[in-house]
């Protein structure tokens, strides 16, 4: 069990056929392409969402974490807040990071 540990896709208890060894390296490759495929097809959808979203002329937030320490803007809010696309928009950022203060303003 120390293979898998270590990181290995896949093993064989010796002795083995030759017939098993194809059919586990045909399934591993299979399995690899699919892999690559549905990590492309993720990537494009990536992209093709982030060029939306930075398109809209609506402002939209986005954070990882609970906490909203690091968070991402698309280019109309970061516009709005005068901050560069670089730069981390929240308020609960590390203070290297952190924006300028802000005031935030009731609706009318």
């Amino acid at each position: 069990m120390e293979g898998p540990d270590a990181g290995a896709d896949d093993y064989l208890v010796k002795p083995f056929s030759s017939r098993e060894l194809l059919a586990r390296v045909g399934a591993n490759l299979a399995l690899s392409k699919l892999r690559r495929a549905a990590l492309s097809e993720s990537s494009a959808r990536t992209a093709e969402l982030e060029a939306l979203i930075d398109a809209v002329p609506v402002a939209v937030w986005f954070t990882h974490d609970r906490e909203a320490r690091s968070a991402w803007s698309n280019a109309f809010a970061a516009k709005m807040m005068g901050l560069t696309l670089d730069r981390n928009p929240s308020r609960s950022a590390p203070v290297a990071e952190a924006p300028d203060p802000f005031q935030s303003l009731p609706r009318r």
